[in-house]
């Protein structure tokens, strides 16, 4: 559980293998991310944490995986961690997070469909994810609006700049073929005080862009969390229902354009579970 977790009912196994961040302090951290936070809390509590898992011990926890998973459950893995602006045991993004992938590939050849969230790089390195075996790209855009990009991404901004981001999320489809390109955004931000949007119609009309600034180029961005579990009808209208409000509303929106035939479904994503009595 500690090294190779699952998610999605168990269909992707969730492999955090960088724990820290490289984009540090005040001045650059994405200002909603918990990982460098993390890290300090436990620092402070003087608990063990592991910034750089293993390469061996992944490997280990997925052979585990792989012997009791006799139903097949599990179709995917994710490698994922904090951004790296330098190098981690004298290597650079791609191939740092691309040795975990070359590992995986050799000893457990088409068992799983290899994704990773990572920067937006440059295509050169965007290829060497594809050539370590790389199925999936997740390149988050993070948020729409270039003012909150700007304020809520700051290193970010500062080593890339949201242009250049946005741009590099279009040339990796020239890697990967658009349907394998998966840029995610975060949910709800957009609307976080004390910066963001005040209403939800500027919130869903800035987030309603971005999508169709993608989805106009052949990429589909995942689906923000909660989209589809509406808060109670007696909710008050908190940041929850706000949240919802928006996320639902700029898909609603989106969908009027697109048909839903226009994208085909993406491989390496679990289908919903069924609704159960809590979660509708």
């Amino acid at each position: 559980m500690e090294v190779a977790p699952t998610i999605q009912w168990g269909y992707l196994i969730y492999l955090t293998v960088f724990r820290v961040c490289q984009y540090f302090g005040a001045k650059e951290e994405c200002q909603y991310c918990d990982i460098n936070h993390n890290w300090r809390q436990h620092k402070a509590a003087g608990r063990p944490y592991t910034g750089v898992k293993p390469v061996d011990e992944v490997l280990e926890a997925l052979a585990i995986i792989d012997r009791y998973d006799t139903a097949g459950t599990s179709h995917a893995y994710t490698l994922t961690g904090g951004s790296v602006t330098s190098k981690v045991d004298g290597l650079e993004e791609a191939d740092f997070y691309g040795r975990y992938a070359k590992a995986i590939e050799e000893r457990f050849p088409g068992r799983w469909i290899g994704k990773v969230v990572a920067q937006a790089l440059p295509r050169a390195d965007v290829q060497r994810f594809r050539d370590y075996g790389v199925q999936i790209y997740h390149p988050n855009y993070e948020v729409w609006d270039k003012r909150l990009f700007e304020l809520y991404c700051p290193g970010k901004e500062r080593y890339v700049g949201r242009e250049e981001w946005h741009r590099r999320i279009l040339e990796s489809a020239e890697v990967f073929g658009p349907r394998n390109v998966i840029p995610n955004f975060v949910a709800g931000i957009e609307m976080a005080e004390p910066f963001g949007f005040t209403t939800v119609d500027e919130a869903i009309e800035s987030t309603t862009e971005g999508l169709q600034y993608f989805m106009s180029r052949g990429i589909l961005p995942a689906s923000p969390p909660g989209v589809r579990n509406r808060p109670p009808r007696s909710a008050a209208p908190t940041r929850r229902a706000r949240r919802w409000s928006t996320t639902s509303g700029c898909w609603r929106r989106t969908a009027r354009r697109w048909r839903p035939t226009a994208f085909p479904p993406r491989p390496g994503t679990a289908r919903p579970a069924p609704a159960t009595r809590s979660s509708r």
